[in-house]
């Protein structure tokens, strides 16, 4: 019974797709059917694009100020820092600073977060600033 019903509904996807492609043919010309979204010269000017996007990650300029908004500590699953008003929910890299939430320091709250160049401790509430090279408390 459960064959039946796949072939069924397999059935039924292609009954109503077909009149979608058919009419794209229709309107785009048999000449344009075999490339869906780009043209050559348009991908080209994609890739292009791309490509420049990422040589320019590394011109991006260097961290000066970070501030350690505040750090949650889970019993299951991961711990989570905010740096600059940002989460480490999706990634460990947050505005070009670097912090692990398995290295937060349960009894003292301090995070070692990693710039290009530095590594300071930190804990919630303080800030760093590059042109000083110390940390200091916000409130």
């Amino acid at each position: 019974m459960r064959k039946v019903n796949k072939l069924v509904l397999g059935s039924l996807a292609c009954c109503m797709v077909l009149p979608l492609v058919l009419s794209a043919s229709e309107k785009y010309g048999a000449d344009n059917i075999d490339r869906l979204f780009t043209s050559p010269q348009e991908r080209q000017q994609l890739d292009a694009m791309r490509s420049a996007t990422s040589n320019n990650i590394e011109d991006r300029p260097a961290v000066t100020d970070v501030e350690l908004n505040g750090v949650m500590i889970r019993e299951a699953g991961n711990n989570v820092i905010w740096v600059n008003d940002k989460s480490s929910l999706k990634s460990n890299k947050v505005d070009g600073v670097r912090v692990n939430p398995k290295e937060v320091n349960k009894e003292s709250y301090k995070v070692p977060v990693k710039t290009d160049e530095h590594q300071i401790m930190m804990q919630p509430g303080q800030s760093w600033s590059e042109t000083t090279g110390t940390v200091k408390d916000n409130y």
